[in-house]
């Protein structure tokens, strides 16, 4: 049997006398002749969009959001300053929280990378880790 469109051989129960590549572009033409003429208006993708905003959209998390995607959030609603907001001389990297992880922007700040492990404490633990590894490996060298 074969393609009524393209005469590539197809197999005997092929009900529609077309093979794969061509009954997808007669679905596709399909499809577009339906939707032909109806397109939205912008106040209506308007309505649509704010509609779906937030708490309406059927995928939102509330305050079980991971910390990636409410990173994500946070940034897209907080401009990224010139200057660190602590030191206020080097560009900031980081979106810090200031304590509490939540969707309120007050507990939010664009820091440099040290101000950021400065205030975290990181910087303390860091220094503390390298001097003790620093000790531990002069013992083994040395006895």
């Amino acid at each position: 049997m074969q393609c009524k469109q393209c005469g590539k051989s197809i197999g005997k129960r092929n009900a529609s006398g077309l093979c794969r590549s061509c009954s997808s572009r007669e679905m596709i033409k399909a499809l577009h002749k339906r939707a032909k003429g109806k397109k939205l208006s912008k106040e209506h993708c308007e309505r649509i969009r704010v509609a779906k905003l937030a708490e309406n959209n059927p995928m939102w998390r509330g305050e079980s959001v991971g910390m990636h995607q409410l990173h994500t959030w946070v940034k897209s609603r907080i401009p990224k300053p010139k200057k660190c907001e602590c030191c206020k001389e080097v560009p900031p990297y980081d979106l810090a929280n200031k304590g509490i992880y939540d969707r309120n922007l007050k507990n939010w700040e664009w820091l440099c990378r040290k101000c950021h492990m400065t205030k975290d404490g990181r910087i303390k633990k860091l220094a503390s880790f390298s001097s003790e590894n620093a000790i531990k490996m002069n013992k083994r060298r040395w006895g």
